[in-house]
């Protein structure tokens, strides 16, 4: 039986320091004989069997220490039916531990997520240790086994969740801000989103063991069985999130039918798995699972149709895939014996999370501009670009706030182009939008940064305006209606066309009083039809009687 010094002890892997043996899991140690156990070859990292169980022995030599050694051994897996050990010191009487996951995690001796065995070897003595290893399924059993000087494992326990705790914070900030912005814009993709993370969640959990731990301590069946169940309902968030974010319903029709028949199928499994049936539940979860391999070719489709932020998405994918590869290679070759190929993946996990997060936020970012974009043809001229009326109905409560802050009196001027329906009649409509368009130009010219254009209607412009006095804004419509006049309307390269336009002017926040928007259109409609009325081409300031 193969020695293992106590003696700068920390931590070791056993599967190459110990001996092994393979047999039915219903054989005991009495059973056994040294011809059935073996070192590991030396170009084998570890030891995987289905349907029996393994068999690890080894003796924890503590002769030269002149205090006891306390030990604890783990298996690398959080799924392990049964670990069995038996153990003997100085020659006596043999004792056995049975650990299983069968029990409640309350039952367990020691409070890990996995199943963990501690003893003390005394001081000057030696201790013969047996393990046994095996799964009360057809799951394969590896030989993975950590030996712990035990102050150093409970450090390394420590650390260990100290790194999964900034894990599942990260994860947890990310499905509540993607649920917050799915409450607030009511849109599905993010709520398809948050899904596919509480799903990759809560299986990394599960295979973590602190769902177990913290979630159902008590329940064995969704320990054991639990990870099938969410594996299967991820496959359809995954598929779901992935058929909202390509937009496969209306750009990939028949990829969508594909997976929406992989979610059926993963369904069905789940309801099958639910019933007690194991290996058929595994055959369709399994199959439903494969057409994720659909994922890169759907992709290249979407990018192809001109999906947005398809490439974080791509990215995403690749990093989640590269992880899960480098696990399979990893568990086939024993490339990394002591490092846990799910470590790699559940890190690729969370970086896939992040990169779709960022496409999440570049997709949010998208929709802003589009709402901004709607509500800025909401509030424009189609014709001109200047504002309509709406805008106006909108800058005007920003004005009054404006006066408050500044105290500077508001103007209203408005402006009707001069015989306008004897411009359309004489020259056509398509002259008539030329002088629109020139009148629009030369307001903008004419106005200031703060000042706020827009097409009242028709031939109607409308300029709300700070002025200091009444007759500094007169003088800007003044101008307004010179500039009007003396620069004609050159149409078509062949046509000039002369034009004049009308204003009317109305105080509308000066201190002591101010006008509500409708009365403020009133005044100053009511100035421009006394500025018609008196001969045209002219500016009138409203007074009261307006």
């Amino acid at each position: 039986m193969p020695a293992i010094s106590s003696n700068g002890l920390t931590h070791l892997y056993l599967p190459g320091a110990v001996e092994l043996s393979v047999q039915p899991a219903e054989v005991t140690r009495d059973q056994l004989a040294d011809t059935d156990f073996h070192p590991l070859p030396r170009d084998q990292h570890n030891i995987v069997t289905r349907q029996q169980a393994i068999w690890l022995r080894f003796r924890l030599d503590n002769r030269d220490a002149s205090q006891a050694f306390n030990w604890l051994l783990h298996h690398q897996s959080t799924q392990l039916d049964h670990l069995i050990v038996h153990v003997r010191d100085r020659g006596g009487p043999w004792h056995q531990a049975h650990l299983t996951d069968q029990l409640g995690f309350n039952q367990r001796a020691l409070p890990y997520r996995k199943l963990a065995f501690a003893h003390s070897t005394p001081a000057g003595s030696q201790t013969e240790v047996y393990v046994q290893l095996f799964y009360q399924t057809s799951d394969s059993v590896t030989a993975a086994v950590h030996l712990w000087q035990r102050q150093q494992f409970e450090t390394h326990a420590h650390q260990e969740n100290l790194v999964f705790g900034i894990y599942y914070g990260v994860m947890l900030t990310l499905i509540l801000i993607t649920l917050l912005f799915t409450a607030v814009l009511r849109e599905s993709s993010f709520f398809h989103y948050a899904l596919f993370l509480l799903s990759s969640t809560l299986m990394w959990a599960i295979l973590n063991g602190f769902a177990y731990q913290y979630l159902w301590p008590g329940n064995t069946f969704l320990h054991n069985q639990g990870y099938h169940l969410v594996l299967l309902l991820f496959s359809v968030a995954a598929l779901q999130f992935s058929k909202a974010f390509l937009n496969t319903r209306d750009l990939l029709p028949t990829i969508h039918r594909l997976f929406s028949a992989a979610q059926l199928l993963a369904l069905a499994a789940t309801a099958i798995r639910l019933s007690g049936v194991y290996r058929p539940a595994m055959e369709l979860s399994v199959f439903s699972l494969a057409l994720l391999a659909l994922l890169p070719f759907a992709t290249w489709r979407a990018y192809r149709r001109g999906v947005d932020q398809v490439l974080w998405y791509a990215i995403a994918w690749i990093v989640y895939g590269g992880g899960l590869v480098f696990s399979l290679i990893n568990n086939l070759t024993g490339w990394l014996p002591q490092m846990p190929s799910t470590d790699v993946f559940q890190a690729a996990s969370l970086a896939q999370a992040l990169v779709l997060t960022l496409a999440m936020g570049e997709r949010l970012l998208r929709l802003d501009r589009d709402r901004r974009h709607a509500i800025e043809l909401a509030n424009q001229d189609p014709l001109t670009g200047l504002g309509n009326r709406r805008l106006l109905a909108r800058e005007f409560e920003a004005m009054r706030l404006k006066f408050h802050r500044n105290g500077i009196p508001v103007f209203l001027i408005l402006l009707d182009v001069d015989h306008f329906k004897a411009i359309n009649d004489r020259h056509g409509h398509d002259a008539g939008d030329h002088v629109i368009c020139d009148t629009a130009n030369l307001l903008l010219r004419l106005s200031r940064a703060g000042d706020i254009c827009v097409r009242f209607g028709g031939e109607e412009f409308a300029l709300l305006l700070q002025a200091e006095s009444p007759a500094t804004a007169l003088d800007i419509a003044e101008r307004i209606r010179t500039q009007f006049a003396a620069n004609p309307t050159f149409y078509n390269h062949t046509t000039l066309i002369n034009h004049t336009l009308s204003a009317g002017i109305a105080p509308v926040m000066s201190s002591g009083r101010e006008l509500s928007l409708k009365e403020m259109i009133a005044r100053a409609d009511g100035a421009l039809y006394r500025a018609k009325a008196s001969g045209r081409n002219r500016c009138v300031l409203a007074d009261d009687e307006d």
